[in-house]
């Protein structure tokens, strides 16, 4: 309820403004006085399901034990209700934006790194476990042809682990949009530092030992593999988006040669998944 003494005082300023607007005032200047109404933000949670190895170098058919595992990877992104929304390739790692200008930008990234344990393969056995771990780092991505290639590039390292080491991902993506589909492809280049190697490909003399089929292995960084993605989504509406993908990666170098790999395991991997996505505005 507004008292009669604001009432007026409200009713005075009126009046002395509309003595003193110019001729030429309009619906749109006078708008201005108005509290503009906050932009919305467009909030996109989701889950993506992997069945791939049960660890980096591990045989597809395994008789032994079980030759994949399904992992499930959350994600997170948020954008202004202006912004467009950015393609994201399935193997995208979790991103956050700091610079973001004409078809450039980059920022930081987070992403989960799976182990590797005794339990996934009893050909393990002898060897130290890789416990998983959660990788922090940096992107860059640029689309040479707007809205069809881009190119990207991540550099992480592990956060909760002291001895994870580097690894850096570069991918390309060759992206079409049909009505409500969205199809991307595209190759896939991984190098790793020597740490990171050592801990994922090596192997040290007792274990050597204790695994009995397998010979002491001290790898060197370079490139690990080389591969491609592709992806098919679909946009139900403007809330739901689901995906199907593939990757295919091939070990390189010393990843290849490690008799983790060459032994145990082989240098062919393959992974398939399915994404749900779920966008709301807040």
């Amino acid at each position: 309820m507004i008292r009669s003494g604001n009432h007026l005082l409200y009713l005075g300023a009126t009046i002395l403004l509309c003595f003193n607007l110019p001729d030429s005032a309009s619906a749109e200047n006078i708008s201005v006085l108005s509290p503009q109404k906050a932009e919305q933000w467009v909030i996109t949670i989701g889950n993506s399901a992997i069945i791939g190895p049960s660890y980096e170098g591990a045989r597809s058919a395994n008789v032994y034990d079980r030759p994949y595992h399904l992992n499930l990877i959350p994600s997170l992104n948020w954008r202004h209700e202006s912004e467009k929304s950015d393609f994201s390739a399935p193997d995208d790692s979790m991103d956050f934006t700091v610079f973001n200008q004409n078809q450039f930008r980059t920022g930081l990234v987070v992403n989960i790194r799976s182990g590797r344990y005794h339990g996934s393969d009893v050909q393990l056995k002898g060897l130290n476990n890789v416990k998983w771990t959660l990788e922090g780092g940096g992107f860059a991505e640029y689309w040479p042809v707007e809205d069809h290639l881009r190119v990207r590039a991540e550099l992480r390292h592990g956060l909760l682990r002291s001895n994870t080491g580097f690894i850096a991902d570069i991918s390309g993506d060759w992206v079409e949009k049909i009505s409500q589909f969205t199809l991307s492809a595209g190759p896939r280049l991984s190098l790793a530092n020597t740490t990171f190697m050592t801990r994922n490909f090596g192997v040290s003399e007792i274990e050597a030992v204790k695994n009995g089929r397998i010979n002491a292995f001290t790898p060197l960084g370079g490139l690990k593999s080389t591969g491609l993605s592709t992806a098919v989504s679909y946009e139900w509406n403007k809330s739901v988006t689901t995906s199907i993908f593939q990757r295919y990666d091939r070990l390189t170098n010393d990843a290849a040669k490690s008799p983790i790999t060459s032994v145990l395991g082989q240098r062919n991997q393959y992974s398939i998944g399915a994404s749900l996505n779920y966008s709301f505005r807040l």
